[in-house]
């Protein structure tokens, strides 16, 4: 049985089914290939093909015999997706979709290619392109279990930790997730807690512990100097000791309160998706996003005086640019599913400080009468 398979943009082949596997084993096509043969619809994952091509059962001696072409036209160019005539550096329409992941496009868990959520369908709670689809019913109506690219999710490079080694893994998942989150979230497992947060303790815990030292280091400058230019007493001031006290107890316990306020945030994020009717994965798959996202960009709480400030807001866009792909939805919902959390607690924060200064104001303006 002849097979075609795309490299670099291009197809390749014919070759043998024995010269495909062994491609494979060479480590010069991955499952994720797109490969075609004759009867089939179009350009599709090697092991989703051959996955099917297993359940089929069909004749071993069965060859695909191709006519001669002329030569520079493409063997399969009457019958394959792949566009003629244009170097075949991009699938047909039958294809569509993009290879890498777009702003707000959704990966199709049968072709494993990202699609605009308009061309998206859902079966069983997985994301499919409207072009999959056909194929897509008929492994349903045979009774086979339905392909799901996801299932081949295997990164960050943190998951890989026992192989790269810890510290590598570290540099190149912060690395991934600052420079390209969206690329990241793609490829992310959807499930474990605890590798999640066991990435988040060491870049973001020690980042904020950090960040705390800084503040603390600060302060005491601060006053040294109102010291040295007379503006406070050199005295034993109670007041100064225990904010001292409680700024170096902080430095401990500051993990352990943002670890909180992590799956607190992660699940008011989920409940806003599962609202919107956007969680299409579980809640792990949200804390994780999160976890890795506040933890890699956490590691700018290294950078003095501005890098609290710049981790906060990298941390949300790294999120709201991460939960699309993980989650199989939208960034707009992604978006509106981090900050809509976040307004309202900054709502009611005003709306406590208000009651406070209305307090204040009325209890002041009652003892001038």
């Amino acid at each position: 049985m002849n097979w075609f398979y795309e490299s670099g943009g291009s197809q390749q082949g014919p070759v043998s089914e024995a010269d495909l596997d062994r491609l494979l084993a060479e480590g010069k096509i991955t499952g994720d290939t797109l490969v075609w043969r004759e009867g089939m619809a179009g350009w599709t994952p090697h092991r989703v093909a051959r996955a099917a091509q297993a359940a089929a059962a069909p004749d071993p001696d069965y060859e695909v015999t191709r006519p001669a072409t002329p030569i520079g036209q493409s063997p399969v160019a009457a019958t394959s997706p792949f566009s003629p005539g244009t170097g075949a550096t991009t699938p047909a329409s039958a294809a569509g979709g993009s290879e890498t992941p777009q702003p707000g496009w959704i990966q199709c868990s049968y072709t494993g290619r990202y699609f605009p959520p308009s061309e998206i369908i859902y079966i069983e709670g997985r994301a499919y392109s409207a072009a999959a689809k056909p194929q897509v019913l008929a492994i349903l109506t045979s009774g086979q279990v339905l392909p799901d690219i996801s299932a081949d999710r295997d990164g960050p490079p943190w998951e890989h930790r026992e192989r790269l080694g810890v510290w590598r893994a570290l540099v190149e998942t912060v690395k991934l997730v600052l420079l390209q989150p969206a690329q990241c979230f793609a490829s992310m497992r959807r499930q474990g807690l605890v590798s999640a947060l066991l990435f988040w303790l060491l870049t973001g815990g020690i980042g904020m512990v950090v960040g705390q030292i800084y503040g603390l280091a600060f302060q005491g400058a601060m006053l040294s100097a109102l010291k040295s230019s007379g503006a406070a007493s050199t005295q034993f001031n109670p007041m100064l000791a225990m904010q001292a006290a409680f700024g170096i107890s902080s430095v401990v316990l500051v993990p352990v309160f943002y670890g909180i306020i992590l799956f607190v945030q992660a699940g008011l994020t989920h409940l806003m998706l599962m609202a919107l009717k956007a969680a299409n994965q579980p809640f792990e798959t949200t804390f994780r996003v999160m976890a890795y996202g506040f933890g890699a960009t956490g590691t700018l709480h290294l950078i003095p005086i501005c890098g609290s400030m710049v981790a906060g807001l990298w941390g949300l866009v790294a999120i709201c640019m991460g939960l699309g792909p993980a989650q199989n939805t939208t960034t707009g919902k992604s978006v509106a599913a981090v900050l809509l959390p976040l307004l309202v607690c900054c709502i009611a924060v005003a709306g406590v400080y208000a009651l406070i200064i209305g307090a204040v104001v009325a209890g002041a303006s009652s003892r001038g009468r």
